[in-house]
């Protein structure tokens, strides 16, 4: 059986866990970034190529049907990452706790999930408290603003097939 780890090892854990998480942030924040800026100037010249009235619809639908697709992957992408974020954040807190941080109030607290992890008492308990705070997380936005750049790539699709139907 595995003896329970000393003080020593707790905060050697702990370090590495601070490492982890910021690294699931960046790497979070990195996928969205790019996921935004692509599909945004794939987007803006799909739509310029289909004011400009090109010759080749074909084309133009293809570039907005992928940007449908990849937009949608993105999404999917940042709820996954903010999964691995979360399960990293539980990490942290349990090494916290271990160490006794959060009874002395020095675990690190910045984000109200944070707290939350440390006083479930905090977490909303109601059904429009939880949509409201679901509502104010950087990862709705995200993953708002790239489902409305698939819809309204899809809208492209559409409104460029059309005609040729």
């Amino acid at each position: 059986m595995a003896s329970e780890p000393d003080r020593a090892e707790l905060l050697k854990l702990y370090e590495l866990a601070l490492q982890e998480y910021r690294f699931q942030i960046l790497l979070n924040w990195d996928r969205s970034k790019h996921a935004l800026i692509f599909n945004g100037a794939l987007l803006g010249a799909a739509a310029g190529l289909f004011r400009l009235g090109s010759g080749a619809p074909l084309l133009v639908s293809v570039i907005f049907a992928f940007v449908f697709v990849n937009s949608a992957l993105g999404a999917l992408g940042s709820r996954r990452g903010h999964s691995y974020y979360r399960a990293t954040r539980a990490h942290k807190a349990a090494i916290e706790r271990e160490l006794g941080l959060a009874q002395r109030n020095l675990a690190i607290e910045t984000t109200t999930g944070m707290r939350e992890d440390h006083q479930p008492a905090l977490r909303p308990r109601t059904r429009v408290a939880r949509v409201a705070r679901w509502g104010g997380r950087v990862t709705t936005y995200t993953e708002s603003i790239l489902w409305m750049i698939a819809a309204t790539a899809l809208v492209g699709v559409v409104t460029v097939l059309h005609p040729l139907l």
